[in-house]
Formats: structure tokens, sequence, C-alpha cells
């Protein structure tokens, strides 16, 4: 992906330097909008560019990815040219920790595993990853997905990370979001067959969407692993995960979002080790006495599970008399310095109150 002059310059004197003729693509197009060109990572084109005069042009409407002839003038210059066409081409790696198998597109590592494996024993793969199932939000995902599993199976189906095993008919991904407004169903999908259908394969090539399954069956599955420069986010490394204090107060969903802006989730403090590093962490970049935790019943009144739909388990850090509900209306938890003993500790709180938080995302594997 030649961004900038320097990286052009080079890549035309890298190509000569094994081929006098001949065209290679780079890795630009714009097959998902007309004249929207952007890197095959998913970034937009940017400032720079070398498209020859009168490029792109789109000749006879078929032209969606982007060539580089030999060099004109001291120069190398850009044509748009049909995706279909045969060249010779250069990759690129960007150096640093790459997960075995993965690829990247958009900021995120994609694996397909050929290993058949039920929806909790596949999630339980990717997690090994430091992963979760794939999570298809918009259509360009959705196809990158289905392009990925195509060289391993032709036809077939599997595993993404929606379900509705908490509540019939309201489908969320496996990091507790709600579906939104894209999906992929296929005609008269979800329907429940049988009244034991939860879990979320994609069906391909024919008719190609989304169904609904038995939990139970065996099927492929493709695994995603959120990365970036956690550290020039703001990130710190405590006890294998990274984490970062917002000392701006929200409620408890818009907390959350603010997380999953930088694919991470409400902190999730699972043990007591993880528990004390988080309240001594939070202490050193806030005064406040109360933080969010990425726990919650919203789902079901005094069953109490992490955002990424695990039950809470043995460990806890309920205060005494928590959780209490109090005027019906607590579904979220919150951890409290409770001034008077000088400890921290859980309690259950209205969603809607604004308070600090904490984000967690595991590192790279």
């Amino acid at each position: 992906m030649p961004q900038d002059r320097e990286i052009n310059d080079f890549l035309k004197s890298f190509y000569q330097s094994v081929r006098k003729d001949n065209s290679f693509w780079i890795g630009l197009h714009d097959q998902h909008k007309e004249g929207q060109f952007e890197w095959i990572d998913g970034d937009s084109i940017g400032e720079y560019n070398s498209w020859n005069p009168g490029e792109p042009n789109n000749a006879l409407g078929g032209q969606d990815c982007t060539h580089y002839w030999p060099p004109h003038n001291g120069y190398g210059l850009w044509y748009d040219a049909d995706c279909n066409q045969g060249a010779y081409f250069i990759c690129q790696v960007v150096p640093g920790t790459f997960p075995e198998g993965y690829v990247l597109w958009r900021g995120i590592y994609y694996k397909a595993f050929n290993t058949r494996k039920s929806f909790s024993g596949a999630a339980a793969t990717c997690r090994q990853d430091g992963g979760t199932l794939t999570m298809p939000r918009d259509k360009g995902i959705n196809k990158l997905l289905t392009a990925l599993f195509k060289p391993m199976d032709t036809s077939g189906a599997f595993w993404i990370g929606l379900h509705d095993q908490r509540k019939e008919g309201q489908f969320e991904w496996i990091d507790g979001d709600s579906i939104g407004e894209y999906n992929s169903w296929n005609p008269g999908e979800p329907n429940n067959a049988n009244s034991g259908e939860h879990c979320v394969q994609t069906v391909y090539p024919d008719p190609f969407g989304w169904n609904d399954a038995s939990c139970q069956q065996s099927l492929p599955f493709i695994c995603q692993i959120v990365t970036g420069a956690f550290n020039e986010k703001g990130y710190e490394k405590l006890h294998g995960m990274y984490y970062k204090a917002f000392d701006e107060p929200k409620s408890f969903s818009g907390a959350a979002a603010i997380c999953r802006l930088d694919g991470a989730t409400l902190a999730m403090p699972r043990d007591k080790e993880t528990n004390d590093i988080l309240n001594t962490f939070f202490q050193s970049v806030s005064e406040s006495g109360a933080f969010w935790i990425g726990l919650h019943d919203q789902q079901e009144e005094g069953q109490f599970e992490w955002l990424d739909g695990y039950s809470l388990a043995e460990y806890n850090a309920w205060h005494p008399g928590e959780p209490n509900n109090s005027l019906g209306e607590e579904d979220c938890a919150q951890t409290m310095l409770l001034y008077t003993v000088g400890t921290f500790g859980w309690n259950d709180i209205s969603c809607h109150q604004a308070l600090p938080f904490i984000c967690q995302i595991h590192p790279d594997p």
C-alpha cells in the first residue's frame, strides 16, 4: 500500500530490480462504492496519490482495482483496472507480533478454522488465541469472511459470534452487544426450528446468508482478534491485560460504547488479584470513589453476568447487603469505596447513573 511518495518510489525501484516491464497490483480499490478508493486494510485513500492523468476513469464500467505501471518519466503511475485481470503483485507485512495463520483487515485479525466444533467449543478455541468468534457487523466484513472460508470449503457453513441463548429472538454478538441494524439473514430466518436453534451460522454459496442453528452442531468457524497500538492509546499492561481508566463520567452503556471504540470492553475483575489491581490503578488516576465494571443483570434480575456473556461464577467482591436492587432498578455494577471502612467493593446501581470507568483489552497474542 504505497500511501506516500517515499513508499511509492521505493516500490518502483524494488519492482524494477526484479522486472523491467509489466504492471503489478497495489492494494487499492473502489469495490465497495464506485469512486471511493480505499486501501485493502479498509483505510480511505488519504491525500497522497500517483494517478496517471485521466485516471481513474472506470473504463467500460468495470475497473475497480488499481495497478502500477512501469515508470514513465521517472515516476510509477497508477491506473484503475479490471480486478479479474492477471498481473504481478508485491506483498507487504507489517512488522511486529503477527498471530500465526491470521490475516489483518481494518485493524482486526481473522483466521478460519476447518476443525468442526460446537458453538461453545469454537468460542473456547478463539479465546485461547485471545480472540472471539468473528462478528460481521457490516456488509464488508461479512463478504470478507466468506472469502476467507471458501479456500478451505467451497460450500457449507461456519459459526459466527451471534446468538440468542439468553432470550429467544433477542440476538446479540458474543461480546454482549445487540445485533444492531445490519443483518444478513436468509429468507425465513431466524426461525428457531424445533425450538432449539439459538446460535448463528453463515451458509454459502446458495443461499448465502445467516441461519440460526442448534448450538450443539459441529461446524468450522472463524476467529477474530482485535489489535492496536494500545500503549499509544494510553493503555497500561497490568496482570496480563491492557487497561485504561477514564475519569469522564458516563452511563453504563455510554462507558461500554467508549471502550468498544478501542476494541475493548469494560473491565471484568474475575478474581481477587485483578480486582485489587483495578482498585489501586483507578485511585492513581481519579479521586472518584466509584467506577463501572463490566457486570450486570439486565437480562434477568439476580442473574449477574460479565459483558462477554459469562456468568459471575464463584468469585465476587460485593459489599455486605449487596446486590439489593434498590427501588427495583439497579441492574449494573460499580466498584465503590466505602469511606467508613476504607475498602472497595461492588454495588449494584442504576445503569443510567454517570460514573468513571475502566476499559480492558487483550494484548496481541
